[in-house]
């Protein structure tokens, strides 16, 4: 029997207690414009994660016989994340109290931190990418914008949820610093000749339907991230 976790808000806790587990396309997998009703598991070191992430206060331990493929595993970065389709039925489940602890929860919030630094600079570049080098209506060009488009709305939402006071601007600064030192590219980056950074530049490139997202995601950067935006890390 596999023991797994289910991360939620206690006001939907007694539904499920009741009903059980059920496929659905939830606020959060619209956000990433999921196609298939689904059940989100974790595992026991990745729930703390998800429930920052995820804005959720519960934790549901699941143990329940999966049969052999019916449960899909992927790894993102700091977390794993287990999707299945199957009903998982109220006698299968159990609340628990032990998973999200103060000490937890500062860990797991510092982690996300910094690893949204990096995914940051990457969408960051990646809109570069779109908008210079891919020529609109191809095909990858029409990959890259359902990547940005999902990637940023997941972003804003996990943004929201950050602390940013656990890392001290000088800390982010000097991981900026060693994303460009060893060959990345980071928000700060200088984009062309233009005189402005990658981040910048998500309020500045032309108008179309990623625009809300962008500007959306730029305000919450400089909201957030103050005393970060003046780092030397090189052009794109």
């Amino acid at each position: 029997m596999k023991t797994l976790y289910h991360v939620t808000k206690k006001e939907k806790l007694k539904e499920i207690m009741k009903e059980g587990l059920k496929p659905q396309i939830g606020e959060n997998s619209a956000l990433c414009f999921e196609q298939e009703p689904s059940v989100y598991l974790c595992d026991r070191k990745s729930a703390v994660y998800w429930a920052i992430m995820l804005d959720a206060d519960t934790v549901i331990r699941v143990q329940h016989d999966f049969a052999e493929g019916e449960v899909e595993e992927y790894q993102h970065s700091s977390v794993k994340e287990y999707i299945t389709s199957v009903v998982i039925p109220s006698e299968c489940l159990k609340r628990d109290y032990g998973v999200i602890t103060e000490k937890s929860r500062a860990k797991a919030m510092r982690e996300l931190c910094e690893d949204y630094i990096h995914g940051l600079s990457y969408i960051c570049t990646e809109y570069a990418r779109y908008y210079t080098n891919d020529g609109h209506g191809t095909y990858m060009s029409k990959y890259l914008h359902d990547y940005l488009a999902s990637a940023t709305r997941a972003t804003i939402k996990v943004m929201e949820n950050l602390d940013y006071s656990v890392m001290p601007p000088a800390e982010i600064r000097s991981l900026l610093r060693e994303i460009g030192e060893n060959g990345g590219y980071t928000y700060d980056d200088k984009y062309m000749d233009s005189g402005f950074r990658l981040y910048q530049m998500l309020r500045r490139y032309p108008s179309d339907d990623l625009e809300i997202f962008r500007k959306h995601l730029y305000k919450l950067m400089t909201k957030k991230l103050k005393g970060t935006f003046r780092v030397n890390t090189g052009g794109w």
